[in-house]
């Protein structure tokens, strides 16, 4: 070896400079962090900032992280730090970002692209710093692996459909079409797989991410298996975002459930339907299916009522049905205005 030390110096250098150049280049964490298909943005307000104003950052950062592409939906929790062990914190919240199917982002849409992304936008918050924090390689280890849900069938039974029943699943906004001043029509698609049949009278429940969930009624055509159709006032803090939510929006969506109205049982029969105000959006799909057959039912007819003619529903498909020589529609208000020129007028004793 030592006839050849020279050689031998050369061969150590080399190997050392692989060495560098493979240690330079090659994650230094136990296991590279990987497209997990989500992940966090813990978000921290100043000390003493009240619950209200932790509400109003974890707003913004959800509606910043929705916007970016790639991004499929997103959950917020306030009241919770991710620094501190998932602490109860009033001036702290975390989101979970989570991300398009592998197969559904492009180039451009990959953990690192969206993670700059995000990096970028949240640091526009004005009264909170934001951090990204990517999901741990190896789920269980660190801060960020996220929670965990469990349901349990307690009726003893093995029925499995009846448990995924518990389960919200994504649904797109499609179309959203404008009723009254506080009441819109939202279209509902399945982001995968398809729209289960319902009957007139169901609802679903519709959960708006990070902000609640509440039952609406179905006000589409039972005879659609496109889509789901809900007829959504904003009252409160939930039908607000429900019916604040733009095509494009992700909400969750559990159903249908609830009792049907007996149209079954109205064949070979004269129909009377009655509706007034935001009644008439459930009611809608029995029309629909009782129109459809028409020629199975006596004599059909809706009454339909509101308090002003702004505030009549579905207008345009009143005044159809008022032209059909299988249905009769009357419709009334209570408060007139100088256009009305409907042929029935309310009437008070």
């Amino acid at each position: 070896m030592t006839r050849h030390s020279g050689a031998m110096t050369v061969v150590t250098i080399v190997l050392m400079v692989a060495g560098f150049v493979g240690l330079s280049r090659v994650p230094t964490g136990f296991v590279p962090i990987g497209d997990q298909g989500y992940l966090l943005v813990g978000v921290q307000l100043p000390d003493g900032a009240s619950l209200q104003r932790t509400d109003a950052a974890m707003a913004a950062a959800r509606k910043i992280a929705a916007a970016t592409p790639g991004v499929l939906h997103v959950l917020t929790v306030s009241d919770v730090s991710s620094l501190d062990n998932n602490a109860t914190l009033a001036n702290a919240g975390v989101a979970y970002v989570v991300l398009k199917d592998w197969s559904k982002r492009g180039p451009s849409e990959d953990l690192l692209v969206i993670y700059e992304h995000l990096t970028k936008a949240l640091a526009t918050l004005p009264e909170a710093t934001a951090f990204e924090l990517p999901p741990p390689p190896i789920q269980g280890i660190g801060n960020t692996g996220g929670f965990t849900v469990m349901a349990e069938l307690r009726d003893g039974s093995q029925d499995f459909d009846k448990l995924q029943t518990l389960l919200p699943l994504p649904y797109r906004v499609s179309a959203v079409r404008r009723e009254t001043a506080d009441v819109v029509d939202l279209d509902l698609v399945p982001e995968g797989g398809r729209v289960p049949g319902f009957a007139p009278g169901q609802f679903n429940m519709i959960y708006a991410f990070g902000v609640g969930e509440v039952p609406i009624s179905l006000s589409g055509n039972p005879a659609d298996t496109s889509r789901f159709v809900h007829t959504v006032r904003a009252v409160g803090a939930v039908s607000e975002a429900i019916a604040g939510a733009a095509p494009g929006t992700m909400l969750g969506l559990r159903g249908p459930f609830g009792s049907a109205w007996p149209v079954a049982a109205a064949v070979g029969h004269d129909v009377l339907m009655i509706a007034g105000g935001l009644g008439l959006a459930p009611l809608r799909p029995a029309v629909y299916q009782v129109l459809a057959e028409s020629e199975r039912f006596g004599r059909i007819t809706l009454l339909y009522g509101g308090r002003g003619p702004g505030e009549l529903l579905f207008r345009n498909e009143l005044s159809a049905w008022q032209e059909r020589p299988d249905i009769s529609v009357a419709v009334t208000v209570d408060h007139a205005d100088p256009a009305w020129r409907a042929r029935w007028a309310w009437c008070r004793r």
